[in-house]
């Protein structure tokens, strides 16, 4: 009779655990200080906002993020404008961000959606060319 195969068990070494539990090893970026990295005023955005352009690890490229007067970081200045308008309706920038998040959840929705309805429509066209 063949032998049926056996599956083998990972080798740890004591490193590897702690207390006989295996440590799972942390993955993704590592947390970013920008500290460092000088910051100007924002063009076309209200006082107190700033904008630092931060190098990338690898090439000469540089990403830009937009800072609130209180510290909130935004990735574009569109982001940046859409969360002004929250502010400028008599929020406070916690509860602005509140809102704006909220705001960003239901526009990736929408998104989502609307591919979705796009594949559908195209797979349903696909289909009625086929007799």
């Amino acid at each position: 009779a063949p032998k049926s195969p056996t599956k083998k068990k990972a080798k740890t070494s004591k490193a590897d655990t702690k207390n006989g539990e295996s440590e799972k090893k942390k993955r993704g970026p590592k947390p970013k200080d920008y500290a460092g990295i000088p910051s100007e005023p924002a063009k076309d955005l209200p006082e107190g906002w700033t904008l630092k352009n931060i190098p990338r690890s690898v090439g000469d490229k540089y990403d830009q993020k937009w800072y609130s007067p209180g510290g909130i970081a935004f990735r574009s200045k569109k982001g940046a404008m859409s969360f002004i308008e929250i502010v400028n309706d008599g929020k406070d920038e916690a509860a602005a961000y509140v809102l704006f998040e909220k705001g960003e959840k239901k526009a990736k929705e929408l998104r989502k959606a609307e591919r979705e309805e796009e594949k559908k429509k195209k797979k349903d066209g696909a289909e009625s060319v086929v007799v």
